[in-house]
């Protein structure tokens, strides 16, 4: 595996029209590409010092349409599934490897920067995942999350809707099945459990602007649309630092 530069930033497309890019992509699911495009233009206003790890990097097309295909980008996923499209991709030029984030095959202090996108609301404990991702950080390193606010199932159309405080929990605990959602952090918590593992919270932001008003998600055999009204305090940016 080669060497990656860790004293600069990677370059990030930060003038790229994303909603065109994932359109090509997801042409058959345009409010997906939507979500996509709001999620990469969010992301690409950080600078992420090299070397950058990508955790749950699914099979690379989110990443390489923010970063391209550069030196000092790895990728890592649980998936196994997913990891032969993420090395055929050419995004992540360090490598891809198979890993559980409970114990990461990284040396310690190895990236400028660990990034996650909409993968850990999908991990029951990251308690129990977050100090491994503070380890492989080195002093100084960033640690880059999206995940959904602490108010995404009280935006839920279903839920301000419900003729019941017992209707509206039984939706909202149907779309976090559906999405295999564990948890809604406030940023406060999230703030507490980056300072457990010595990581200080620098900026949490909400990115989901009110036009994007229409979620949709599919199953294999049953489209499910999922309205949110307000949604611009539907998913939050973390950016914390080692």
């Amino acid at each position: 595996m080669s060497s990656a530069p860790s004293t600069t930033a990677l370059a990030v497309r930060r003038e790229r029209n994303y909603l065109e890019a994932f359109l090509e992509r997801y042409w058959f699911a345009p409010p997906v590409a939507l979500w996509r495009s709001i999620e990469a233009h969010a992301l690409s206003e950080i600078d992420f010092p090299a070397p950058m790890l990508d955790f749950g990097c699914g099979d690379g097309m989110f990443t390489e349409a923010i970063f391209g295909k550069q030196p000092g980008v790895y990728g890592c996923d649980i998936a196994t599934a997913e990891l032969p499209s993420a090395r055929a991709s050419g995004v992540y030029t360090e490598g891809v490897e198979f890993a559980d984030g409970h114990a990461l095959p990284y040396a310690t202090g190895t990236f400028g920067s660990v990034y996650s996108n909409s993968v850990v609301e999908h991990i029951p404990d990251p308690e129990n995942v977050l100090p491994e991702l503070a380890r492989v950080l080195r002093p100084g390193g960033k640690l880059i999350l999206t995940v959904p606010s602490d108010q995404f199932r009280g935006l839920l159309h279903g839920v301000k809707s419900a003729a019941s405080p017992e209707a509206a929990k039984a939706y909202s605990d149907v779309i976090d099945k559906r999405f295999a959602h564990h948890h809604y952090h406030s940023p406060a918590e999230w703030a507490a459990l980056f300072a457990a593992v010595g990581i200080t919270l620098s900026l949490a932001r909400y990115y989901v602007s009110p036009a994007a008003m229409r979620i949709c998600a599919c199953t294999k055999s049953t489209p499910v649309t999922i309205s949110v009204t307000g949604c611009s305090t539907c998913r939050r940016v973390f950016i914390s630092k080692k």
